[in-house]
């Protein structure tokens, strides 16, 4: 292909094309090294939010009753207006927009745990959460 075949280039397009690559990267770059050297990863301002959070711990962990008291727990949540975030071993955290539900969750799932006939030991923090790649 000659010279000639090639069509003309705009220097400022280009430059301005590469420079705002650049300075997408370099951030990224950032970020990760952040998180290299300090173990956590700066949060945007809009991922920081005031929230209550909702640990049950079932007693009786691996018995039989466990689906049964786990899918009591997620009813409990949905009528509360609660946000499972995880469940693992037994132990289902949750989130709520606001302490009010979730102490009235507690207070349900605590006083129903007798009749499913298991032990459940619950703890609720208020503050402000940091919510990043779906968890909290």
């Amino acid at each position: 292909m000659s010279p000639r075949e090639f069509p003309p280039v705009n220097l400022s397009n280009c430059r301005e094309s590469i420079i705002s690559r650049l300075s997408a990267i370099r951030d990224d770059i950032l970020k990760e090294i952040e998180e290299f050297l300090t173990g956590v990863q700066h949060a945007d301002g809009h991922d920081r939010v005031l929230a209550t959070v909702m640990n049950v711990r079932m007693a009786n962990r691996g018995s039989g009753e466990d689906e049964k008291t786990k899918g009591y727990i997620r009813r409990q949540l949905e009528l509360f207006k609660g946000n499972e975030v995880s469940y693992h071993n037994g132990d289902v955290l949750a989130a709520f927009d606001g302490p009010a539900r979730a102490i009235r969750c507690a207070a349900s799932i605590t006083e129903s745990a007798g009749q499913l006939g298991t032990e459940v030991k619950i703890g609720l923090h208020t503050g402000e959460c940091d919510f990043r790649r779906w968890q909290i």
